[in-house]
């Protein structure tokens, strides 16, 4: 039974994840670790590179906000079928990362590393059951590209090996209910 419920919720996550770009790093029992922008080409200097890293922590929020909608779906089917229903948290973080086959000579993976990495790890932890919790760089960007509210009101929270941090943008379950998300077009590129 657990197994089925898994294999439903982190196909219906991951699916979501490739929708809008991001790259599946690793599952951690019901946990899913992912980045955005790993592969995309350089250049064309630090305005190109701050429109890159727009679009993708807007696209990593996207992907954030249809993971808890679709959650909501799957917890409604779930009760309907006497199932116990499942609550996640988010947590995204903006930041330069080290991406890479990394590992040693008896097992490697495709992952990401750093400070920020373990940042978001913090943020996720911290967030609300249902809900997401945003850096303030990711909110900045995301608000930028019209994809969440521009009057977030900015939290603190102590991040385990971290310390205080004042400007954090909770998402309640509330919130994301109310926000309209739709996926980009196949094929299409969301302007940026």
């Amino acid at each position: 039974e657990i197994q089925r419920l898994l294999r439903e919720y982190l196909t219906a996550m991951t699916e979501i994840l490739r929708t809008y770009g991001g790259t599946l790093d690793k599952y951690m029992g019901d946990g899913i670790m992912a980045f955005f922008g790993d592969a995309e080409p350089e250049g064309g200097g630090d305005a190109a590179e701050e429109e890159r890293v727009e679009h993708h922590a807007a696209n990593a929020v996207l992907a954030g906000l249809t993971m808890q909608k679709k959650m909501t779906e799957l917890n409604a089917r779930w009760q309907s079928q006497g199932r116990e229903q499942h609550l996640i948290r988010i947590g995204i973080n903006t930041g330069a990362v080290t991406v890479g086959n990394l590992g040693t000579e008896h097992l490697w993976d495709y992952t990401a590393v750093g400070s920020e990495v373990n940042k978001a790890q913090r943020l996720e932890s911290t967030a609300e059951p249902g809900g997401l919790l945003l850096a303030r760089r990711t909110y900045a960007l995301a608000r930028r590209e019209g994809v969440i509210p521009y009057d977030l009101t900015p939290k603190s929270a102590t991040l385990k090996g971290i310390g205080e941090e004042s400007d954090l943008y909770p998402v309640s379950s509330d919130l994301v209910a109310q926000i309209s998300v739709s996926p980009p077009a196949p094929g299409a590129e969301r302007k940026i």
